[in-house]
Formats: structure tokens, sequence, C-alpha cells
């Protein structure tokens, strides 16, 4: 073996690391992407559960709006009921009083 054969074997031993350390590099990286893919699908499924809450708990006050409104109408038509009475009965009165 020449000094010619052996600076090739240096440069060749030394392209051989070089690749070497961006294949870990690599691997590292794919690893790391891996655990992050992990960890954003545990918290999509997380936040895809808080959304099923959050769903279901608009139903159902969506639900108890509409029974709340229709009680409000219920009130309200029977406040003005009242109120048409006693603007009558009020009426009467002064009619009596007046007379």
């Amino acid at each position: 073996m020449g000094p010619g054969d052996q600076s090739e074997l240096n440069a060749a031993k030394q392209r051989l690391n070089q690749a070497l350390s961006r294949l870990e590099s690599g691997l590292k990286n794919t690893r790391e992407k891996a655990g992050r893919a992990e960890t954003l699908e545990e918290e999509r499924a997380g936040i895809a559960g808080e959304l099923e809450v959050l769903r279901s708990a608009r139903d159902r006050l969506a639900k108890k709006l509409a029974t709340v409104e229709r009680t409000y109408a219920a009130l309200e038509k029977s406040t003005d009921t009242v109120s048409a009475r006693l603007d009558s009965t009020i009426d009467q009165l002064k009619s009596v009083l007046d007379s």
C-alpha cells in the first residue's frame, strides 16, 4: 500500500464518518418528529373530547333557553292581560267616583 492509498483511505473514512453523522442526525430528527406527532395526536384527541363536551352543553343550554323563552312569552301575555284588566278597573273606579 502506497502513500496515495493511505490518503484515499483516510478521505473515505472521513466521508463515511460524515455520512454516519448525517444519518444519526436524520434519525434523531425523525424520532423527535414522531414524538411530536404522537403528542399532537394526543392533544387533538383531547381537544376533540372537549369539543364534544362543549357541543353537548350547548345543546342542553339551547333547550333550556327555548323553555325559558316560552315561559317568558307566556308570562308576558299574562302580564299584558292583567295590565289591561287593571286599567279597565281603574277607569271604572274613576267613573264611579266622578259620578
